[in-house]
């Protein structure tokens, strides 16, 4: 693992809701991340299909991968998603890419697919640098 897989990976394991969301790191590659979810029936909807929400987690933490690869912390300011097909079964694969860093936000847009590369999910966030200037 690269310096940078280390640092993200272990800001991951410190989340304690993505890690409980079986949120799992996949890759880092430059200023992209992939991250992953297996689709158990913890994170189903009452209609037997991905909750919303758990597809939120997931890009929302890729994303916050990307953000910090620049090793400042940040906290989501704005996030506009989209919903393209649900799934039942199979593994959640988000890939995330920055868009834009600035000075105190960054923006970073993630997809979803499944394992057969279907896309279910599009966002785009935008994150708060709280450092100190």
């Amino acid at each position: 693992m690269t310096d940078d897989e280390l640092y993200v990976s272990g800001l991951l394991k410190q989340n304690t809701y993505a890690v409980r969301s079986g949120v799992q790191m996949g890759w880092i590659r430059g200023e992209n991340a992939c991250l992953t979810m297996d689709v158990s029936e913890n994170i189903l909807n009452l209609y037997g299909m991905v909750h919303g929400g758990a597809y939120f987690t997931l890009a929302d933490c890729c994303a916050g991968v990307v953000s910090r690869m620049d090793r400042r912390h940040y906290v989501t300011q704005h996030a506009d998603v989209s919903f393209f097909r649900p799934i039942k079964t199979g593994r959640l694969i988000a890939i995330g890419s920055l868009i834009h860093r600035g000075s105190k936000t960054c923006t970073v847009e993630v997809y979803i697919s499944d394992e057969n590369e279907k896309r279910l999910f599009h966002s785009t966030f935008t994150f708060f640098c709280i450092d100190k200037d």
